[in-house]
């Protein structure tokens, strides 16, 4: 019989991430951490700066929210600067 309800039944709870990507996160970190952790990735990213910025703007957010105004319903004022790794 269809759901018909509109109503999600069963399934995992949203925002649960599924076995694979879990387990794919944790061979990950584990991989990290025998590669030297932080201490090695700073030591990467001093090495090849075009390389690990290159990594590090895959990952960060590509949205950031933010409320642009003030206390009396006017818009502040925002600077945005961009930093990055001249092509040579």
């Amino acid at each position: 019989m269809a759901n018909t309800t509109g109503k999600k039944f069963g399934g995992r709870k949203k925002g649960t991430p599924n076995k694979a990507t879990a387990s794919v996160k944790q061979a990950l970190n584990e991989a990290f951490e025998e590669l030297g952790g932080v201490e090695a990735l700073v030591e990467f990213g001093k090495e090849n700066p075009r390389d690990f910025y290159n990594m590090w703007v895959k990952i960060m957010p590509t949205e950031i929210k933010q409320d642009l105004t003030s206390s009396d319903n006017t818009f502040m004022p925002v600077s945005i600067n961009i930093v990055g790794v001249d092509d040579d």
